[in-house]
């Protein structure tokens, strides 16, 4: 068994992943960002814009959250 911790820090709120403690269970610290520069303190940088790359098929633009506004 193996348990991921994830994460997304977009934009400049947050400057670093924050370093984490070991788990006794073999775990994976993932941290999805657009800032190629964040220092990772042991978690995986996840850089790729996947909410471009695989847009939603139910954005149609017209929801607040919609990416495409």
């Amino acid at each position: 068994m193996k348990i991921a911790y994830i994460t997304a820090i977009y934009g400049n709120y947050e400057l670093t992943c924050k370093p984490f403690i070991k788990q006794t269970i073999e775990s994976d610290f993932i941290c999805f960002t657009d800032n190629p520069n964040i220092p990772s303190n042991g978690w995986i940088i996840d850089n790729n814009p996947y909410h471009y790359t695989h847009p939603s098929k139910l954005d149609n633009s017209i929801y607040n959250n919609s990416i495409k506004k």
